[in-house]
């Protein structure tokens, strides 16, 4: 697995874990002080994600930054209801 498939299992968690929150994405930059227009980008697949967004973002939802960048994890736990 490349770096680019590790982005695309992120931004397809990243998306499952807001949604599941009905959560904006302006709410999850000002929590994770990632600026709109960055994170807009890396949700849109137009750059890839850095170690320390990653990290920010996986706090923020309390999950594992390995969480973020694995196949189905976030599915799988929202629906159980683990994730807050």
């Amino acid at each position: 697995m490349n770096y680019l498939s590790l982005n695309k299992l992120a931004v397809s968690n990243i998306r499952a874990l807001l949604g599941a929150r009905r959560e904006s994405i302006e709410a999850l930059a000002g929590a994770t002080k990632i600026p709109l227009s960055t994170l807009k980008r890396r949700l849109l697949n137009k750059s890839p994600f850095t170690l320390e967004e990653i990290e920010q973002i996986a706090k923020h939802f309390a999950v594992a930054a390995s969480d973020l960048i694995s196949p189905s994890i976030a599915i799988p736990a929202l629906a159980e209801g683990k994730v807050a």
